[in-house]
């Protein structure tokens, strides 16, 4: 068993911890390209909204790009443009450059999500799967939280424009070390991480996974799932100071608590999911096991909502995206174990992330009307705990076995 699986993961965290900060630093200096350029709140939501658009048409093609050319090239390269494009906001002058930069920097962070799947399935055994997986999935946390810190020194002492020349510059570096040092597992280490494990099965075209009930499961699930994520990635704040009534001094120290919890029960998730696969269950139950019962721990949202004491509530949202991140770190290792075969994972992992990148376009829309529409967060709180028990039933029962994908009629 080979150790050179730790530094190739090791990039894989460091790329997506690199991508949030991106992603992070355009939300963070929003307010003040707003009062800059002068445009409404609307516009902002479109902004927003926009990465997700060619994203979510990009997944599918990248992760058939990545397993057709390899991801050493392809990775480095969406990671190369992203930080490009990211330093370019600095220079526009107008909503529309705005926009199309939004729509091109979606486009080519589509890459980081099918890449670690298809890194963790090369890589890493059956039994090490979920720790692997939880481990790089951890980066979106530390990218986040580490966003504030870095971002914010930089627009406090040289403006917002600069701030996208500072954190694209750390991506343009990490993809120049993925190009340099990443490589695919030799025919020896290939086998020693394989072991007995067998792709026998035939290759289903890409059209046919729309008509494929797991796969269909697995994006709706994602989708699901997104719906708690992007909540707390960005409405939370707002649900502090405007729900309630915190002050800036208190956000800066209660807004953080549940990424950090995230971040604990992202990687408590593959750890788990790991020790029973070892402990002789099979991979069906127990990466099930840990989507049901992270979300389980998810449908706390509502129980937060209601409550009066703030530092409770603190602690209920803490555990709720704890759970929500236990089950995340199990959908990322859904497609290695769900590929057809090893040069599919890419085309599978992007699939899946359809219907997490459809969440991101539409979920801030619901939940921002909703917060308008009732002039409380309770409503779109208890819908967040309703779609986490759909997404409970979706992985019981509309999922089915954690086994490599096939069309139905057709025999491995």
């Amino acid at each position: 068993m080979t150790a050179r699986r730790w530094p190739m993961l090791g990039l894989c965290f460091f790329g997506i911890m690199i991508n949030y900060i991106d992603r992070s630093n355009f939300a963070l200096a929003l307010p003040l390209i707003d009062k800059e350029l002068h445009f409404g709140p609307a516009m902002s939501g479109l902004l927003l909204s926009a990465f997700f658009w060619l994203y979510t048409v990009a997944l599918v093609p990248i992760g058939w790009l990545s397993d057709r050319f390899g991801i050493r090239i392809v990775y480095a390269t969406c990671m190369i443009a992203w930080s490009l494009i990211s330093m370019s906001t600095g220079l526009v002058g107008g909503v529309a450059g705005l926009l199309a930069l939004r729509l091109l920097m979606g486009l080519a962070e589509a890459g980081s999500f099918p890449t670690n799947a298809i890194v963790v399935a090369r890589w890493f055994p059956r039994a090490q799967r979920g720790l692997a997986s939880s481990i790089w999935h951890s980066g979106i946390g530390i990218g986040s939280a580490l966003a504030f810190p870095i971002v914010v020194t930089l627009i406090a002492a040289y403006g917002w424009r600069i701030s996208f020349a500072g954190t694209g510059m750390l991506g343009v570096i990490c993809g120049f070390v993925w190009l340099i040092a990443y490589r695919d597992p030799t025919q020896e280490e290939a086998l020693a991480t394989q072991g007995s494990e067998a792709r026998n099965h035939a290759r289903i075209p890409t059209l046919s996974l729309l008509t494929c009930r797991p796969a269909v499961a697995m994006s709706l699930g994602f989708f699901l799932v997104n719906f708690v994520n992007f909540f707390f990635l960005g409405w939370f704040p707002s649900y502090l100071l405007h729900e309630r009534g915190v002050n800036l001094r208190e956000l800066a120290y209660l807004g953080p608590m549940p990424t950090i919890a995230a971040i604990a029960g992202g990687l408590l998730g593959g750890v788990v999911a790991d020790a029973l696969f070892r402990r002789g269950w099979s991979i069906t139950k127990a990466r099930k096991t840990c989507l049901i019962g992270g979300l389980m721990a998810a449908c706390l949202v509502v129980a937060a909502a209601m409550t009066a004491n703030l530092y409770l509530a603190i602690g209920l949202f803490s555990l709720s995206f704890a759970g929500i991140s236990f089950t995340s770190a199990n959908i990322q290792a859904l497609p290695p174990e769900m590929a057809p075969s090893a040069d599919q994972v890419g085309t599978i992992s992007g699939f899946q992330m359809i219907g997490g990148a459809v969440s991101g376009i539409i979920s801030n829309i619901i939940i921002g009307g909703l917060v308008e529409w009732t002039g409380s967060y309770i409503a779109p709180l208890a819908m967040l705990a309703v779609l986490a028990v759909l997404a409970m039933l979706n992985y019981a029962f509309l999922l089915g076995p954690v086994q490599p994908l096939q069309i139905e009629g057709r025999s491995s």
